[in-house]
């Protein structure tokens, strides 16, 4: 999906086409592997992957609301989906209810296969975190990252331009 903003002087179409490279989203799904490792030793531990998956997502919410306010988390994270959704189609189903959580989670589970919410909600988290590398940089994603999970080995984590 590409943003237009308008014609060069010569009449060519100027576009704008915001997205990491395919050869980052493996690295950055990879690392959110990790998060979610995390997050299935934590507290809620009897918590199913997938919703774990997704947890990871909503974690980011409270450094990334302090950072961008609750409309640019929401921005962020509908966007994050919509591009997840292009791979997995089901994530189609899910909105951004107005205090950035995702609305109708009971969609998550209408997909049959748990691999795929698994991969789904990995995916939409490695877009969450390649949209935040793009705006605001790999070392401010970095420190938003280590403050939701300060155990969390991020420098491993290198991000491609």
């Amino acid at each position: 999906m590409a943003i237009f903003f308008g014609r060069s002087p010569t009449g060519e179409s100027l576009r704008f086409k915001p997205h990491m490279s395919h050869s980052a989203l493996p690295k950055l799904e990879k690392f959110v592997r990790q998060l979610l490792e995390f997050e299935l030793a934590g507290p809620k531990s009897d918590d199913t992957v997938d919703r774990a998956a997704f947890r990871v997502c909503a974690r980011l919410q409270g450094p990334l609301g302090k950072l961008l306010g609750l409309a640019g988390f929401r921005a962020l994270r509908s966007r994050a989906l919509a591009l997840a959704a292009a791979d997995h189609p089901w994530l189609s189903k899910l909105s951004i209810k107005d205090d950035g959580s995702l609305d109708d989670f009971a969609a998550v589970h209408a997909e049959p296969n748990s691999t795929a919410r698994v991969q789904g909600g990995v995916t939409m988290v490695a877009h969450l975190l390649g949209l935040l590398v793009t705006f605001i940089g790999s070392s401010l994603t970095l420190v938003v990252v280590k403050e939701s999970w300060p155990k969390a080995d991020c420098d491993a984590l290198t991000f491609e331009k």
